[in-house]
């Protein structure tokens, strides 16, 4: 892949940068990332005020929202089009909990943030109205909300929720669930939930194994506890079919064509949602999917960087939203973590992430400068180890909050040499395993990238998701060379500590034995019930992965990048409030979609 796009921009970048007289400068270019002196690559950085015509802030409308509408809504990048089941709690896959989490109850949903507000990952009610934590802290007591129904399809025809639904769909997590082991402590002495009982009809109390601050979070997140109805064990499959208790019922899915939704009349929430229909193509071709935005057909679409300011030139009416800061964890660069590893010395980690152009990556997929070309101010930030989107703990890797690991953030061909010197690996060789369709782009930026600021020899590995999955993802630091590895998704940063940090927290930690210093403040934190206190000990933790880089924060999936770039999002004026209600890991039907409504006034012809 030499001679890919990828490779080919960023040597045009390179050489170019090299001409102007350094190395260490601003991410710069829109197709090709050789047009210089387009714009700076600083944390806020600026550019011109943003033009009110062109880019606008999202507003809450939801006091003026009417009941009615037919919402055609597309997949997020990297959701398979088929599920490869419909049942959440047996299939621990993107696919299945992303559309399951339309129909499907939690005991506790997150508490959506807005533009306003940042979100706090805190949480509110869903199938449980209250709850309380015993002063041991061993005692989690739920109770049932009030008048909790499922949808009014058969065979559950609107029946009253119970403690019955709630102790089924546990024992089958606990049977079945591909992440059982986040919570059984049976399973895995690290999981908090010894045991859950039922002692009235109207309370559900688990007993835990040690006191565990997440405790909460650990019940909203999406791929966790969902709420089926018994009749899943005889009346129907829930992998063909999904029953819930959530804002819509599922209607109609045609495998490889639609998935198709309506709003449940039960649903616990007063005038919610507001959507009556949705239909969602499980068509993947993006060129077909941007047609069916421009007709107008599809309401809202993740449009790729690139296209955002071409379709809204061509299409005026829509809104171009500037929808904040994104939440979600960087993707890393995992080594592997053999006894003879190369990797194990951490100065030619810390050289790794020296050799990283942040600026150059962003502006692959974030398209930066055309933005400020066009008079919209448009913030970067780095990743650290922690998301640059995270308000709570994340430090500038480009200030001096971070320490002495900063430094191995910025872009430094010269101390890259001397450290690969001083450990003797100059020209080291290595294969990058990643998954083809989806890491591809990125795989190609960082082989060009290891090989031009460092030079290394890497050589690319495409494997398909079977072979990837079982020795990459959760192949636990034993495969050869480096690959890149998802972060996790949920509210708490316990749910990254545990998937990427944690020595034998859970399947996908890539290590083989514990990190000095840091597993200890990976379980102090769990325990520590002191907000400041344990905020305190989470920004240790990424102070002493951006110094020892135990892994370095890279770009990943079909569109992430090293760092971020403020959202931009584009969707016709009729869907009224998108955008300004935001939540954690992308599972939003019932914190953020059923707020949405149909706004026919502003229907264009």
């Amino acid at each position: 892949m030499s001679n890919s796009y990828w490779d080919k921009a960023l040597l045009s970048r390179l050489s170019r940068r090299r001409l102007v007289g350094g190395l260490g400068g601003a991410g710069l270019g829109i197709a090709a990332l050789s047009l210089i002196g387009c714009g700076g690559g600083k944390s806020q950085g600026g550019g011109g005020a943003k033009t009110a015509s062109l880019a606008v802030s999202p507003v809450d409308t939801s006091k003026d929202g009417k009941p009615g509408g037919n919402w055609v809504f597309l997949p997020a990048a990297g959701v398979p089009t088929d599920p490869p089941n419909l049942d959440p709690l047996t299939t621990q896959l993107f696919g299945t909990d992303f559309h399951g989490h339309f129909i499907y109850s939690r005991a506790v949903k997150y508490k959506p943030g807005s533009i306003d507000t940042p979100q706090s990952g805190d949480v509110e009610g869903d199938a449980f109205s209250s709850w309380e934590l015993s002063p041991d802290k061993l005692t989690l007591t739920f109770k049932l909300r009030d008048g909790m129904k499922f949808e009014p399809q058969a065979p559950v025809n609107g029946r009253a929720m119970t403690v019955g639904d709630v102790k089924w769909s546990w024992d089958r997590l606990a049977a079945l669930h591909v992440a059982r082991s986040s919570f059984v402590n049976s399973i895995n002495s690290s999981a908090p939930i010894v045991s859950l009982q039922t002692p009235d009809a109207k309370t559900v109390v688990f007993k835990l194994a040690f006191p565990y601050v997440p405790i909460l979070s650990l019940f909203a997140v999406s791929r966790g506890l969902v709420i089926e109805p018994i009749e899943a064990e005889s009346k129907f499959d829930p992998r063909k079919e999904m029953h819930g208790s959530g804002p819509w019922m599922l209607t109609n899915y045609t495998p490889s064509v639609t998935l198709d939704y309506k709003r449940n009349p039960n649903f616990y929430m007063p005038n919610r949602p507001f959507i009556e229909n949705i239909s969602r193509p499980l068509i993947r071709e993006y060129a077909a999917m941007l047609s069916q935005f421009e007709a107008g057909t599809i309401w809202q679409m993740n449009v790729n960087s690139a296209d955002i300011l071409p379709v809204k030139k061509r299409h005026p009416a829509m809104n171009l939203l500037s929808t904040g800061w994104d939440p979600t964890y960087s993707y890393a660069m995992s080594m592997d973590w053999k006894p003879n590893s190369p990797f194990r010395d951490a100065r030619v980690r810390q050289a790794l992430s020296m050799m990283i152009d942040r600026d150059a990556w962003i502006e692959t997929f974030e398209n930066v400068s055309a933005y400020r070309a066009e008079g919209v101010d448009v913030p970067t930030r780095w990743h650290t180890h922690i998301g640059g989107g995270d308000e709570r703990y994340w430090l500038d890797p480009q200030g001096t909050k971070l320490g002495d690991g900063a430094q191995y953030f910025k872009l430094n061909p010269g101390e890259v040499k001397k450290l690969l010197q001083a450990a003797g690996k100059e020209g080291l060789a290595f294969p990058i395993g990643f998954q083809s369709g989806i890491e591809d782009k990125n795989a190609q930026i960082l082989s060009a990238m290891l090989q031009q600021n460092g030079g290394l020899k890497p050589t690319l590995n495409p494997l398909d998701s079977a072979t990837w999955t079982p020795n990459y993802h959760a192949g636990g630091g034993k495969w050869d060379g480096v690959t890149l590895l998802h972060p996790g998704n949920g509210a708490d940063i316990d749910v990254w500590l545990d998937t990427r940090v944690r020595y034998n927290a859970t399947q996908y930690v890539p290590y083989t034995e514990p990190l000095p210093i840091i597993d200890d403040l990976c379980k102090a934190q769990k325990q520590e019930f002191d907000e400041k206190k344990r905020a305190s000990i989470i920004i240790d933790i990424e102070k002493e992965m951006a110094k020892q880089m135990y892994s370095v924060p890279t770009g990943g999936g079909p569109l992430a990048s090293p760092g971020l770039a403020e959202r931009h999002q584009l969707s016709w004026p009729w869907l009224s409030g998108f955008g300004y209600l935001q939540s954690f890991g992308g599972f939003t039907a019932t914190e953020v979609y059923v707020h949405y409504w149909y706004d026919e006034s502003k229907k264009t012809a």
